[in-house]
């Protein structure tokens, strides 16, 4: 047995541990864990789909368990109260790679609770991967969605495969020439649109929930007349339906650099090591 923390030993029946998913890689860990008989709560934001499991899961986000009336602490302070509240003695951070915020605030969450964290960071995509066999795609990575539009500008209809809360923030930057096309998974209201503002600014949105085949990504972007590709560098299998679908279309593919994400020395790129990290700790 190890301490989780001074004056505290755990053991599997004591331990507890939080999962805050939200990626495939996350409901495997979940999985491994329930079944070799740990007490567990997966935690997901729950925007799109309800997730059936064996474990408890927590969704919407903790901000619904905060204190305080501040906007800005209201996250950092509701994962506090549901750590302490669900006596949680070990967090674990499998979140999106481009999920920072939540994973700073887990980090600062575990040191003022002093209990462990520990992260998974998918592997990124690989450029020279891309750009080879079998998929020789046209890539270019950048640091910021302003960098990016400085470098599509010969382009008029953009495929944005990044996530309504990222497009919304970008509509009025649209080229007067472009027409911009994204894909959500979440229903867009009447004030999402509104904010939007479709019509004006030259944004189709198209609400589908994946996993998508490559014949399907074909023939959506045969259907809108996409000649640009722009996604997060989000990692995983790089055979994924979009990419094959822009190499045989001889679609150029833009990437958003992924975000840093501060993890010290509790980072791990194989949920098999983490799941052996987190058996090592108890």
């Amino acid at each position: 047995m190890k301490d989780f923390h001074s004056g505290s030993i755990q053991t599997k029946a004591s331990a507890k541990i939080l999962i805050l998913g939200g990626i495939s890689e996350a409901k495997k860990l979940a999985q491994q864990l329930h079944s070799s008989g740990f007490s567990l709560i997966y935690s997901i934001q729950g925007g799109v789909r309800k997730l059936k499991a064996d474990y408890d899961v927590a969704a919407g986000g903790f901000s619904q368990y905060s204190d305080t009336d501040s906007p800005k602490d209201s996250s950092l302070s509701g994962l506090i109260n549901f750590i302490r509240k669900n006596q949680i003695t070990l967090l674990v951070d499998a979140t999106h790679p481009y999920a920072d915020t939540i994973s700073n605030t887990a980090l600062e969450t575990s040191k003022r609770l002093n209990i462990p964290y520990l992260q998974y960071t998918r592997p990124p995509w690989n450029k020279d991967e891309l750009t080879t066999a079998p998929l020789f795609l046209k890539v270019q990575e950048l640091s910021s969605y302003e960098q990016i539009l400085s470098v599509t500008q010969e382009f008029n209809r953009l495929f944005w495969a990044i996530g309504y809360n990222s497009i919304s923030n970008l509509t009025h930057k649209l080229p007067s020439h472009q027409r911009w096309i994204f894909r959500t998974a979440k229903e867009t209201s009447a004030e999402d649109l509104k904010n939007l503002d479709q019509v004006a600014t030259g944004i189709d949105t198209i609400k589908q929930i994946g996993p998508f085949s490559v014949e399907h990504e074909i023939d959506l972007f045969q259907q809108k007349q996409i000649d640009a590709l722009i996604c997060k560098n989000s990692g995983g299998n790089f055979n994924e339906a979009k990419l094959k679908a822009a190499s045989a279309l001889d679609i150029p593919v833009f990437l958003l650099k992924r975000p840093n994400k501060i993890a010290a020395n509790c980072q791990y790129s194989s949920i098999e090591t983490l799941f052996n990290a987190i058996i090592a700790r108890i």
